[in-house]
């Protein structure tokens, strides 16, 4: 299950791992409804999910040429 911030009414803000259609949870402080908060986890799913993979094969493609000349 994924990780996913909660906020509540309160102001207290709280991790949980919970399906991703999950939207409410109780607030462990103060019992109050936590609504799901938008997460700011781009950067680690763009380079998953093949929108910023270019660089990266570059750099790889770099790497491997230069150990193969050090190997040889």
């Amino acid at each position: 299950m994924p990780l996913f911030d909660f906020k509540c009414e309160a102001g207290h803000t709280e991790e949980r791992f919970v399906s991703s259609d999950t939207r409410e949870v109780v607030c462990n402080e103060c019992g109050l409804s936590a609504v799901k908060q938008l997460n700011s986890f781009g950067t680690w799913t763009d380079k998953h999910n093949g929108v910023n993979t270019d660089a990266w094969c570059k750099k790889r493609e770099q790497k491997l040429k230069q150990e193969r000349k050090a190997n040889s």
